[in-house]
């Protein structure tokens, strides 16, 4: 798992390891299900891992794609603008995640 170098090679290591032996109908259920939630926040995690910070001077500031990311723009456009609530926002749902990652790890303990 470590080995892979993008988080979409990750993924469908994952995927690929379900569903799990020994665990229950209903476990591996919760675990197809988060894999489908986590799938949503792949490229979010990407976008602000990666993007790069704009100053607007008198607007303020926005989290962008990298000028050297070029299907990241469209027409001179960028294809994501993130201010500080959006940033914020995906904490919280990041934040979320991992607490239901952990919960199924202790599931999957017992």
């Amino acid at each position: 798992y470590q080995s892979s170098n993008t988080s979409n090679a990750r993924l469908e290591m994952l995927s690929a390891a379900l569903p799990l032996d020994g665990a229950s109908v209903l476990a591996n259920t919760e675990l197809e299900k988060f894999i489908a939630t986590f799938k949503q926040f792949v490229a979010r995690r990407n976008e602000i891992a990666h993007g790069q910070v704009y100053n607007l001077g008198e607007y303020g500031y926005y989290l962008g794609p990298s000028n050297l990311k070029r299907s990241k723009w469209a027409d001179g456009e960028a294809k994501f603008q993130y201010v500080a609530s959006d940033i914020h926002h995906y904490v919280g749902q990041f934040a979320a995640l991992r607490e239901r990652c952990a919960a199924l790890i202790e599931e999957l303990k017992t």
